[in-house]
C-alpha cells in the first residue's frame, strides 16, 4: 500500500441522497439475484492516477492486473443503463426510468460533464476485491478535476 495519502474521505447531503436512492435500487432483483452498490467519495490532495485512486481507496484490490479504461460520459451513461436492463422484474420502461433516475441523482453528487470517468475492469483470476458479483458489475472513477473530488461507484449483481 501506498505510504502517500493523496486522498481524504468526505461526505456530503448530495450524496447521502445518492445512497439512499441507491438502497432503493438495491430493492430491485434479477431472477435469484439482487443489485448492489459502494460508493465513496474524496476530495483529492493532488492530481493521481485512478490506479493510485482505487489502490487507496480499496487496498485489497490490485489494479496492476486490472484494465482502466477511460471512458466518456455518453459511454458511462450506456454502461449504467445496460446494467439496470438486466432487471427481468421489471418493465423496460421501467428499467430506463430507474437508470436514468440513477443518473440524475448521480449527478446531484459530481458533474459528470467536467469530469474524467474511468472504468475499472478487474482480471477475474487475480482475485481482486472490486469483482465479487455475479454476471454484470462496474467499478467508474469519476474525478471532477475542478474542485479535487473524486467518487468511486461499484456495483453489480448478487445471489
Amino acid at each position: 500500500m501506498l505510504d502517500v495519502i493523496v486522498m481524504q474521505e468526505i461526505n456530503t447531503l448530495e450524496l447521502e441522497q445518492f445512497r439512499k436512492h441507491l438502497e432503493y435500487c438495491e430493492d430491485k432483483t434479477l431472477r435469484n439475484l439482487n443489485p448492489f452498490f459502494k460508493v465513496k467519495m474524496f476530495e483529492l490532495k493532488f492530481s493521481v492516477s485512478p490506479s493510485v485512486i482505487i489502490l487507496q481507496a480499496f487496498p485489497d484490490a490490485k489494479p496492476e492486473k486490472a484494465q482502466i479504461i477511460e471512458r466518456s460520459e455518453n459511454e458511462f451513461s450506456d454502461g449504467v443503463i445496460d446494467f439496470f436492463s438486466q432487471l427481468e422484474s421489471t418493465s423496460q420502461e421501467n428499467q430506463f426510468k430507474i437508470a436514468y433516475e440513477f443518473l440524475e441523482t448521480l449527478k446531484s453528487v459530481i458533474k459528470l460533464e467536467h469530469s474524467k470517468i474511468w472504468e475499472y475492469l478487474p482480471d477475474h483470476s487475480s482475485f481482486d476485491r472490486l469483482y465479487d458479483y455475479i454476471g454484470w458489475g462496474f467499478t467508474y472513477i469519476i474525478v471532477e478535476e475542478s474542485n479535487r473530488q473524486c467518487l468511486i461507484i461499484h456495483g453489480g449483481y448478487i445471489d
